[in-house]
C-alpha cells in the first residue's frame, strides 16, 4: 500500500482507507517526536492538539537544529502568540533546506492530522535519515540488499514482517548477536520482531519508535519502516559503523573515516577497485582530476560487477548525504581480495670452466630444481684438445631435491608438528676411455667455513655438518689427480627460518609478523593466508637482507590459516623440540644435517662410466598451516554487572590478566545521546579493576570497555537503571513485633532530597525510636513496643507520607497465650500431654490478653507431620485439634502471631486406643417396658443421633418371632407412676438385646456411634436436622500466581441459602466468581495477582463455617520445562560418576527433587551440590550395569526430558594415550600457544573427551 502522493516532487501523506495503516504511522511519528523531546524532559500525547500552541514544535526544531530559536513565546496565552511560535518554527525549517508545501500555521493550530504527519515526515527525512529528496530512499534499500544479501530484500514493508531480516541486520552490525537468524520460524512474526527490537535497544540503544506488533503487521507502511531502519544507517549508527569497519582494512594507502568527504577525490574508490582485480588505467599514480579518477573507479567497478548508485559528479559534490556512497561501498563487501606471494629470485648458478691450459671436451647442462619446480638453463659447450692422454670426459651437473626423493603433497590442514627432510644435491657423470680404478677417483666438498670433506674410491660416505655451514658449497671431482670439474651448490636449511609476531589479534586491525631467513640460505619464500578456504590478501616485503615483514588485514573474526613455504618446504617457524610427539618424539639431537657423498664406476665395452653424487639432507619441522584465531574484541573478562536504581552506584569488575601486558584500560558510559567516562579503580588483586559510574537518570546504559584501544569482548555491557518513584520502607518492624523486644525496619530514601521523620505510636502512648545510617546510605530504625495492640508507624519525607505510610504493625505478647482447661495441670507438673492413636485431641488455648494475632501450630509425630486444625473464636479462645496416627512422642509447636509460645514445643505421648468399659443398663423385670417397633428400611442407618424419645436399640428376633426381619426398637420413657427407669437424658445411647421375657435382658458392651468420614471433602454444619455443606477443590488450600484457582460448594444437604465467598490478604483481595452448576451447587474461581498468604472465608445463608477461614498459600508459578540439564545423560561407565549440571534459574522457585533407580529398581545414591550461582551440580554413582532411570522433578513435575534413561557400560580397557604440545606448559600471553596434541592410536576403541578449566573452573 502506498503511503505517499507526489505533489511537485515533494511527498505528501495520503489518507488511507485503512485506519490500521494510519494508526501505525501516527504512533511511529509520535514515538519519534518523543524520542527527540525526552532530552528536554518533554513529550506529546496527541499529534493533533499538542502542537497547537507551537511550544513543543519550537522545542522539537531547537533539538533537531541544535540551536535556540530567538523570539519564541514559552507560555503563550493568546492565539496570536501561538501562531507566532508555529510560524517561527516553520521558517526555521524552510531555511534549513526543508521544502514545505501547502502547510501554514493555521493548519497546525486547527489540528490537521494529515498535514502534521506530512511535516513530521519531512523532519524525519531531513534530520533522521539525512536525505534531501525522498526519491533517494532507494539507497537505503540498496544498502540493505548489499549487507544482508541472503534475505533477498526487495521492499521496505512486507519483507520485514517476519522479523528475520531484522535479525540478519543485527548479525551484520555485530557478529554473534543473532547467529541463528537463519533458523527462525517465519510464522512466529511478532516474537521474532520483538526479540530483534529488544536486542537492538539493549546493544545499540535503538528506541522502539515502531512497535513489534506494527513491524509484523501486513499493513506496515513504508514511512514507519524507514523511520525505524534509519536508526541503523545514520552517521555513527551500528550499520554505518559496521560498513565502515569492513571497508577500512581494505584501503591501505588512503584514510577512510566517513562516507562523504573521504570519497570525493576518487582515490579510495580506485584502490578498492584495484584490490578486487578491477582495471584502473592511472594506477597507482592517479594524477587525474577528481572527476576523472571517479569515472575510472566507477568504470572499473562496473567491469567487476559493482554497479554505481551515483554519478561521478554526485560523489564529488560537497554534501552531507552519506547513504548513497555507503550503499555503493557496501556492494564491494561480497568480494574477496586475491593472494600475493613474494618470491626471492635465485642468482644464477655459474659453471666454473676448466683451466684453458688443460685440454678436454666438455658437454654440460644445468637443471636447477627446488622442491617439484625446476628451471632449465641454456646448454653450455666448449672444446679443446688433449694431446698427452687423448682422454675424453663427459659430465652432467644436476641439482635434485634429494637422492631419496620424498612424496610431496599440497599444503593442507594442520595435522600436528612432525619431522620432515629437505635436500639439495648434485650428480656428476663422467666417461673415460682410459683405464680407471676406483682409487683414481676423488670427490671433495668444501663448506662455507672452509672445512674440506674428501672421499676416495667407489662407495658412499656420510658426514655431519652444522648450521654455520649453510650456504654455498664447492664440489670438485678429480680423476687420476686431474680436476674434472668443480661447481658451487647453494645448500638451504628451512629449519633456520624464524617466524615471530604470530599471535592472536582482533578483526579490523592489521596483523603483522616477521620472517627471518638470514641463516636459512638462499631460497624462495611464500606466504599464504586463508579463511574458510578463501584467500586473504597478504603483503610481503623485504625489510633487511633476507628478513621479511608480512601483514594482512583480518576483516572478520574467526580462524585464519597461515601457510609458510621456503623453497617449497612447508615450515612452521622455530618449534621447541620438547613440544613434538611427546616423550617418544625426536629430540634435538635426532634432527640432523647430513652430507652424503657417493661414487660409482661401471666398466662398459670401450669406456668407463663414472658417477659422483653429493646430497645435503636437513631435518626440519613441518605440520601444515598455522591456525590462528582473530577475535573482534579485546580479551577482557567482565563480570558482576547488576541492574540498579538511580540512587545506586553500579559497578562491574574487569579482569585483564589474559590480555596483552602493558595496555591501558578505559571505560565509557553512554546514556541516550550523552557519553561520559567511568572511573577505573585498581583493586588489591593484580590486573583486576573496578569500574563505577554515577547514573544520570533512569533508562538503559551502555558501558563500553576499551583495552589498549580495542573494545572488550561483549562491549557494550547493558545495564538497566530504574527510577525510584518514592522512598521505600521495609522490614518486620512494619508488620509485627513482640512486647519488650526490639523491632526494626529500613528506610531507603536515597536520591530524594528532604528530611525523613519517623513517628511510632502505640494504642495508648507514643514510643521512642532510634535512626542509624547504614554504610549504603539507607537508614535503620529501631523501637521497643511496650504494649500489645496495633501500633502506627508514620514515615514522612519533607512532611509527606511515603508509599504505604502509615504502617500498622501488630504487637503481640506470646507469654499471655497459654494452654487452658484440663491440660493445664499436666504442664504445671511437667508431664507429657496424654494422646491416643486415632483419637482426635483438643487442646484449648487462651489468647484473650496476647494481642492481635493468629494461633498457628505444627505437630511432629515420630515419623511424619500430623495435620492440624485451629478452631478460632472471637473471644480469644482457640482450640488446637489433631489426631495422632502412630504411637510415640509428639512435639507440638504453637505460635501466636508468628512467635513461639514460651513453653513451645509441648511434648505429648500417644498410646494405643482402648475402649472404655461400657455402662450396664439395669431394667427390673417387674417394671413394665413399653416397646414400639418399626421395620428397618433400606436407607436407615444405625449411626445416627438419638431418636425422638427413649433409647435406640436393635431387636434380635427369635426364629419363632412373628416377624423375622430387622426392626428398630424404642424403649419409651416410663410414666410418672411407674418405677424409675433411667432416662435418655442421663444415660448415653446403649445397644441392648431385647427378648420376649424381661428376665432375659442382659447388659452388653457399648459401641461408639461413628460420624461420617471426611474423604476428600470438608463438611461444615448448618441449620437443619442433619445439615451438611461439602467443599471440594485444590483452590481451598493453594493457588498459583496469575492462574485461576477453583473449588466447589455443594449445599444440597444443607438448608436453604446461598454461599458467600471472600479471598483476601494484606495486599490484595482478588474477586471471586461464583457460578451455579446445579441445584445448590456452585463453582468458585479466583485469580491471585500478588504472592503470599491469603484467607478464604465462606458463609452459607450469612453464617460462617466453623472450618473457616482457610489459609491459602499463593506461590509464584514454576515452569519445569525450562530447567536445563547438561552433560552426558545417555551413557555412563561403571564405577565413574555421572556429572550433570542443572540450571533452574529460568524455571522459577520450587523444590528440586532427584531420584535414580538401577536396573533392579533400587535407589542409586545421588549428590546435589549448590554452585551458588543459581545452578546445581548433580553426581550419580552407578554400581550396576544396565539401564538406570534418572528422574529430575521441580515441584513434583518432571523437567524437560525427564525421566532420563542412562545406559551404564563396563569400564573400557585403554592403552596408552600420548599427549604433548605447548598448550600443556606454562607461558606468557599473548605469545602463548594454546594447542596440544593427543595420540590415541594405541588406546583401543573409544571416544576422546577434553576439558579445559579456566581460572574460575
Amino acid at each position: 500500500m502506498s503511503s505517499l502522493v507526489v505533489n511537485g516532487g515533494i511527498p505528501q501523506l495520503n489518507v488511507s482507507s485503512s485506519s490500521q495503516w494510519m494508526e501505525i504511522q501516527r504512533n511511529t511519528f509520535k514515538n519519534w517526536v518523543n524520542e527527540q523531546l525526552k532530552s528536554g524532559g518533554q513529550s506529546i500525547f496527541d499529534l493533533r492538539t499538542d502542537f497547537a500552541d507551537g511550544v513543543l514544535l519550537v522545542a522539537l526544531i531547537e533539538i533537531l537544529q541544535r540551536r535556540k530559536l530567538p523570539g519564541a513565546v514559552r507560555n503563550p496565552a493568546h492565539n496570536h502568540e501561538k501562531l507566532h511560535n508555529i510560524t517561527l518554527a516553520l521558517d526555521a525549517i524552510a531555511k534549513d533546506n526543508v521544502t514545505l508545501i501547502n502547510i501554514d500555521s493555521s493548519h497546525i493550530t486547527e489540528g490537521n492530522t494529515k498535514l502534521i504527519l506530512a511535516l513530521l515526515w519531512q523532519l524525519v527525512l531531513r534530520y533522521q535519515i539525512g536525505l534531501s529528496n525522498f526519491q533517494n530512499r532507494s539507497w537505503l534499500l540498496a544498502w540493505l540488499q548489499a549487507v544482508i544479501p541472503e534475505c533477498h530484500v526487495t521492499n521496505l514493508t512486507s519483507d520485514w514482517n517476519s522479523g528475520i531480516a531484522l535479525h540478519a541486520l543485527l548479525e551484520f552490525c555485530k557478529t554473534g548477536l543473532s547467529p541463528d537468524w537463519k533458523h527462525l520460524n517465519p510464522l512466529d512474526r511478532v516474537n521474532n520482531c520483538r526479540d530483534a527490537m529488544k536486542l537492538a535497544r539493549q546493544h545499540f540503544g535503538i528506541p522502539l519508535v515502531l512497535r513489534p506488533e506494527d513491524l509484523a503487521n501486513s499493513n506496515l507502511d513504508e514511512l514507519s519502516a524507514i523511520t525505524y531502519l534509519s536508526y541503523f544507517t545514520k552517521v555513527g549508527a551500528p550499520g554505518y559503523n559496521a560498513t565502515l569497519q569492513r571497508i577500512q582494512p581494505l584501503v591501505k594507502n588512503y584514510p577512510v573515516f566517513n562516507f562523504t568527504t573521504d570519497w570525493k577525490d576518487g582515490r579510495v574508490l580506485c584502490e578498492l577497485v584495484h584490490i578486487f582485480g578491477g582495471s584502473i588505467p592511472s594506477w597507482p599514480e592517479l594524477k587525474e582530476s577528481n572527476i576523472e579518477r571517479l569515472n575510472e573507479g566507477i568504470d572499473g567497478a562496473t567491469a567487476i560487477g559493482v554497479h554505481p548508485l551515483l554519478s561521478a559528479a554526485n560523489i564529488a559534490e560537497e554534501t552531507s548525504e552519506h547513504l548513497g556512497i555507503m550503499a555503493y561501498a557496501a556492494r564491494f563487501l561480497h568480494f574477496t581480495p586475491g593472494v600475493i606471494s613474494y618470491e626471492h629470485t635465485y642468482r644464477d648458478t655459474k659453471i666454473v670452466p676448466l683451466d684453458e691450459s688443460r685440454t678436454s671436451t666438455l658437454h654440460s647442462s644445468t637443471h636447477l630444481i627446488n622442491g617439484n619446480r625446476s628451471r632449465a638453463s641454456s646448454p653450455l659447450s666448449s672444446a679443446s684438445t688433449i694431446n698427452e692422454s687423448q682422454q675424453q670426459l663427459e659430465y652432467t651437473l644436476v641439482r635434485t631435491p634429494s637422492l631419496r626423493r620424498k612424496h610431496r603433497q599440497r599444503i593442507g590442514p594442520t595435522e600436528g608438528v612432525k619431522k620432515d627432510t629437505y635436500s639439495d644435491g648434485v650428480i656428476i657423470y663422467a666417461t673415460s676411455h682410459e683405464t680407471v680404478t676406483p682409487d683414481d677417483i676423488r670427490l671433495e666438498a668444501e663448506s662455507p667455513t672452509g672445512r674440506l670433506i674428501k672421499m676416495n674410491g667407489d662407495g658412499m660416505y656420510h658426514a655431519q655438518f652444522g648450521s654455520d655451514e649453510i650456504g654455498t658449497w664447492q664440489v670438485r671431482l678429480y680423476i687420476n689427480e686431474s680436476l674434472v670439474d668443480n661447481c658451487n651448490i647453494d645448500v638451504c636449511d628451512p629449519s633456520q627460518v624464524k617466524v615471530s609476531g604470530l599471535r592472536a589479534g582482533m578483526a579490523g586491525n592489521p596483523h603483522k609478523f616477521s620472517i627471518d631467513c638470514t641463516n636459512a640460505g638462499r631460497g624462495k619464500l611464500e606466504v599464504l593466508v586463508e579463511k574458510e578456504g578463501r584467500n586473504v590478501l597478504c603483503n610481503l616485503r623485504e625489510t633487511h637482507t633476507d628478513v621479511y615483514a608480512a601483514s594482512f588485514n583480518p576483516v572478520v573474526a574467526g580462524h585464519y590459516k597461515i601457510a609458510l613455504a621456503y623453497n617449497k618446504a612447508e615450515i612452521r617457524g622455530i618449534v621447541n623440540f620438547s613440544d613434538i610427539e611427546g616423550n617418544d618424539g625426536p629430540s634435538q639431537e635426532e634432527l640432523h644435517r647430513r652430507a652424503i657423498f657417493s661414487t660409482a664406476m661401471q666398466q662398459q665395452r670401450d669406456h668407463y662410466k663414472i658417477t659422483a653424487a653429493c646430497d645435503w639432507q636437513i631435518d626440519y619441522m613441518t605440520g601444515g598451516p598455522i591456525d590462528m584465531y582473530i577475535g573482534d574484541t579485546a580479551d577482557v573478562r567482565v563480570y558482576s554487572m547488576q541492574d540498579g536504581t538511580v540512587c545506586n552506584i553500579p559497578h562491574l569488575i574487569a579482569d585483564i590478566s589474559n590480555s596483552s601486558p602493558g595496555g591501558t584500560l578505559k571505560a565509557e558510559v553512554q546514556y541516550g545521546r550523552h557519553r561520559f567516562p567511568a572511573d577505573v579503580i585498581e583493586t588489591d588483586q593484580p590486573d583486576i579493576y573496578k569500574i563505577v559510574f554515577t547514573p544520570k537518570g533512569p533508562g538503559t546504559y551502555n558501558v563500553w570497555i576499551i583495552y589498549d584501544g580495542h573494545l572488550a569482548k561483549g562491549s557494550p555491557f547493558i545495564q538497566e537503571i530504574a527510577e525510584l518513584t518514592s522512598p521505600t520502607a521495609e522490614g518486620p518492624g512494619l508488620i509485627k513485633g513482640v512486647v519488650a523486644e526490639q523491632s526494626e525496619f529500613t528506610i531507603d530514601a536515597r536520591g530524594f532530597p528532604g528530611d525523613v521523620t519517623i513517628d511510632v505510636e502505640g494504642p495508648h502512648h507514643p514510643i521512642n525510636s532510634r535512626v542509624d545510617t547504614n554504610p549504603d546510605n539507607t537508614h535503620k530504625v529501631t523501637y521497643v513496643p511496650e504494649e500489645v495492640g496495633i501500633h502506627r508507624v508514620r514515615i514522612k519525607l519533607d512532611g509527606k507520607d511515603i508509599t504505604g505510610s502509615p504502617f500498622h504493625p501488630k504487637i503481640v505478647d506470646p507469654t499471655r497465650c497459654h494452654l487452658s482447661g484440663e491440660m493445664q495441670p499436666y504442664l504445671e507438673r511437667g508431664e507429657r500431654i496424654p494422646l491416643m492413636v486415632n483419637k482426635e485431641k483438643h487442646l484449648p488455648f487462651d489468647a484473650s490478653r496476647a494481642g492481635p494475632g493468629e494461633l498457628t501450630a505444627n505437630v511432629h509425630g515420630p515419623s511424619e507431620k500430623v495435620p492440624v486444625t485451629i478452631d478460632a473464636r472471637g473471644d480469644g479462645k482457640h482450640t488446637l485439634i489433631f489426631t495422632p496416627k502412630e504411637e510415640g512422642k509428639h512435639y507440638i509447636d504453637v505460635f501466636w502471631g508468628g512467635f513461639a509460645l514460651p513453653r513451645s514445643p509441648y511434648l505429648g505421648y500417644a498410646t494405643p486406643y482402648q475402649q472404655d468399659p461400657e455402662p450396664f443398663v439395669h431394667i427390673r423385670p417387674t417394671s413394665p417396658v413399653h416397646v414400639r417397633t418399626e421395620p428397618v428400611t433400606r436407607n436407615d442407618s444405625y449411626r445416627r443421633s438419638e431418636p425422638p424419645s427413649g433409647y435406640w436399640v436393635r431387636a434380635d428376633n427369635r426364629p419363632n418371632s412373628p416377624d423375622n426381619g430387622p426392626h428398630k426398637v424404642y424403649i419409651l420413657a416410663p410414666t410418672k407412676s411407674e418405677p424409675s427407669v433411667p432416662k435418655a437424658t442421663t444415660i448415653p445411647p446403649t445397644r441392648i438385646r431385647v427378648h420376649r421375657h424381661g428376665s432375659d435382658i442382659s447388659p452388653i458392651n457399648k459401641q461408639r456411634y461413628l460420624q461420617p468420614k471426611r474423604t476428600g471433602s470438608i463438611y461444615s454444619g448448618s441449620s437443619g436436622p442433619n445439615p451438611k455443606v461439602v467443599l471440594r477443590g485444590k483452590g481451598l488450600k493453594e493457588a498459583e500466581l496469575d492462574k485461576p484457582a477453583t473449588f466447589t460448594i455443594d449445599g444440597r444437604q444443607a438448608g436453604p441459602g446461598e454461599p458467600e465467598v471472600r479471598v483476601h490478604s494484606i495486599r490484595s483481595e482478588p474477586p471471586v466468581q461464583i457460578k451455579p452448576t446445579g441445584p445448590k451447587q456452585y463453582q468458585c474461581t479466583y485469580t491471585p495477582k500478588v504472592p503470599g498468604a491469603y484467607l478464604l472465608d465462606i458463609k452459607w445463608n450469612g453464617k460462617p463455617f466453623k472450618c473457616c477461614p482457610f489459609k491459602i498459600d499463593v506461590k509464584n508459578p514454576v515452569y519445569p520445562e525450562k530447567v536445563g540439564v547438561t552433560g552426558d545423560i545417555k551413557t555412563g561407565v561403571l564405577g565413574k560418576d555421572i556429572d550433570l549440571k542443572i540450571d533452574p534459574r529460568e524455571a522459577g522457585h520450587g523444590e528440586l527433587t532427584i531420584d535414580c533407580k538401577d536396573p533392579d529398581g533400587l535407589d542409586v545414591p545421588v549428590h546435589l551440590t549448590d554452585n551458588f550461582d543459581g545452578t546445581y551440580r548433580l553426581k550419580v554413582n552407578p554400581e550396576k550395569l544396565g539401564k538406570h532411570i534418572l528422574s529430575i522433578k521441580l515441584n513434583k513435575h518432571h523437567v524437560f526430558g525427564s525421566p532420563f534413561a542412562i545406559e551404564i557400560h563396563p569400564t573400557a580397557k585403554h592403552g596408552k594415550v600420548k599427549v604433548w604440545g605447548p598448550g600443556l606448559e606454562n607461558g606468557v600471553f599473548p605469545e602463548y600457544q594454546g594447542h596440544f596434541f593427543v595420540d590415541a592410536t594405541g588406546a583401543g576403541g573409544g571416544e576422546l573427551h577434553v576439558s579445559v578449566m579456566g581460572l574460575k573452573g
